[in-house]
C-alpha cells in the first residue's frame, strides 16, 4: 500500500525498564525515531496509593469532553479531503518564535540541551502542532487562526516537557 501524505499520532505508556532496553540499540536514536516523541516521566506512586479509594469522573467533565470531541468530529467526511492550512496570529507567532529561539540557543556545543538536541530541535514544531490542536479544541474546527492563548498554553506545556525528555534520554545513557 502507498500513502501519499501519511499522518500518525499515538501515545505509548512504557515502563522505565523498556526505555532502558531501547538504549541497547542505537538504531532507535540514530534513525530519529525517539526524537519524534514527547516524553513524560511522572513520579512513581507505587507504595503510596490508596487501594480502597474509588475515583470517578464527574458527569460535567464527561459531558464537556464528549461535546468537544463530537464537535471536532461532527460533519466530517469519512474520506480525507484537501487539508486546511491554519496560520498563527501575529502575537501567537511571536510567542512561538520566542520558544524556538530559546531552544535553539541551548542546543549548541556545551548548551543545556546539547545531549538531547535531536529531540529538542523538534520541540518547536511540536509546540506549533499542539497550539493548533488547542485552538481547534477550544474554538472549533473553523477557527480562523491559532491565537495567543492556545500558543502560550502549548509553549508552557513544551517547556514542562524538557526535563522529562532529559530524564527519558538519561535512561538511554544519552544525557550527560
Amino acid at each position: 500500500a502507498h500513502v501519499d501524505k501519511p499522518a500518525l499520532s499515538f501515545g505509548l505508556a512504557l515502563q522505565p525498564g523498556v526505555m532502558a532496553e531501547v538504549a541497547n540499540s542505537r538504531r532507535f536514536r540514530d534513525s530519529g525515531l525517539l526524537a519524534r516523541f514527547l516524553f513524560s516521566m511522572p513520579e512513581s506512586t507505587v507504595g503510596k496509593r490508596d487501594v480502597r479509594q474509588r475515583l470517578t469522573i464527574s458527569r460535567m467533565i464527561l459531558n464537556e469532553y464528549e461535546e468537544r470531541i463530537f464537535g471536532l468530529l461532527g460533519g466530517r467526511e469519512l474520506t480525507a479531503s484537501a487539508p486546511r492550512v491554519i496560520g498563527m496570529a501575529d502575537e501567537a507567532r511571536e510567542c512561538w518564535l520566542d520558544l524556538a529561539e530559546e531552544i535553539e540557543s541551548k542546543q549548541g556545543e556545551h548548551g543545556e540541551l546539547e545531549s538531547i538536541c535531536d529531540c529538542s530541535s523538534k520541540l518547536p514544531g511540536a509546540a506549533a502542532r499542539i497550539a493548533a490542536l488547542f485552538e481547534l479544541a477550544d474554538s472549533g474546527v473553523n477557527a480562523p487562526n491559532v491565537g495567543l492563548k492556545a500558543t502560550a498554553a502549548a509553549v508552557r506545556l513544551c517547556r514542562l516537557l524538557i526535563p522529562h525528555a532529559r530524564a527519558a534520554f538519561g535512561l538511554l545513557g544519552a544525557d550527560a
